[in-house]
């Protein structure tokens, strides 16, 4: 058991994720999270992965648990990277919220579930690990390929220490390819679960204007690397593809996408136009200006700190 144990705390997924994660203590340098925001969404988060987590690969194993408390931490912990403006926990939440997967949906007896419980699990896990690494500055899909490698490495790190049902099996690859399908956002799949996943993603572009404009913002916060005029360019080919699609969201037996889809082309054509004719990038201005001298308060405060520090020692040592 002992054995077992040095084996799961030395596995390259938990030392990988490890050197990845913020430390607590620098959680929440995301402006946009709480204290307690980040501590309520984690633990929501962390009662619905316990119990997904038993309906995709069986009941707790005491070396089962070790491995699914470590690997739910770490991954929970990127999403407070402080690059991360939209895709945070709180994307992630409104992914489980808009395909019913919350806590007061939980219950076999629900009149609303839409899935399985097997398929509620795939939705689960492709849910919250589809985005767990996520750097803006990475291209071509590398922020999708090695998320779906820490589930991969995650799963089979369970299976390598239990007996795993043999359902399982197909759960995994399912959810592999929900995460790796959204690096295009399209399918050719046949599987409903992996289209309802890609729609519930990109409900966003459906919200109503002012969140819309909210969430095109949060994203030029994560590429603020990327100077203004590449981002005009670049934003605006992403859109524009996205509209020369014949459907935004995949049409599923018993769910009706007409009015999202309309909302979203709406959504899009609205945010072309700002970016296209007259050169303004959503919520542009004084919060992105804030977040500029956020950054450089927080800088001088670094500064100001250790000048303190040696002022201190100096003061200590003279005496």
């Amino acid at each position: 058991s002992s054995h077992h144990l040095f084996l799961v705390f030395h596995h390259p997924i938990l030392s990988h994720i490890s050197s990845m994660s913020s430390s607590p203590s620098r959680w929440y340098n995301n402006s946009d999270y709480s204290h307690d925001l980040g501590r309520t969404l984690s633990s929501e988060i962390g009662v619905l992965w316990n119990h997904y987590f038993q309906v995709l690969f069986g009941p707790y194993s005491y070396i089962t648990w070790v491995i699914s408390n470590q690997v739910r931490r770490k991954t929970i912990d990127l999403h407070f990277e402080p690059q991360r403006h939209y895709h945070t926990l709180v994307h992630i939440y409104e992914l489980l919220d808009v395909l019913r997967l919350t806590k007061t949906e939980i219950g076999p007896t629900n009149p609303n579930a839409a899935a399985t419980a097997k398929q509620k699990a795939e939705l689960f896990f492709a849910a919250v690990f589809h985005d767990c690494v996520y750097d803006p500055k990475l291209t071509g899909g590398k922020n999708e390929t090695l998320s779906n490698d820490h589930f991969a490495a995650f799963a089979d790190l369970v299976g390598s220490n239990s007996v795993v049902p043999p359902s399982a099996s197909s759960s995994v690859a399912t959810v592999k390819e929900i995460i790796l399908c959204t690096i295009k956002h399209t399918t050719e799949s046949s599987n409903p679960t992996v289209k309802r996943f890609l729609n519930a993603d990109i409900n966003v572009l459906s919200k109503p204007l002012p969140c819309y404009e909210s969430y095109a913002h949060m994203i030029r916060l994560e590429y603020i690397h990327v100077s203004r005029p590449d981002y005009l360019k670049g934003r605006v080919a992403v859109l524009e593809s996205f509209l020369s699609r014949a459907e935004l969201f995949f049409k599923i037996e018993g769910e009706d996408v007409s009015a999202k889809e309309k909302q979203a082309r709406d959504n899009i054509k609205w945010e072309i136009s700002l970016l296209k004719t007259k050169q303004v990038i959503p919520g542009e201005g004084k919060k992105i200006e804030k977040s500029v001298e956020r950054a450089e308060s927080e800088r001088k405060l670094k500064i100001l700190a250790i000048l303190t520090i040696c002022v201190g020692i100096s003061y200590i040592l003279a005496r």
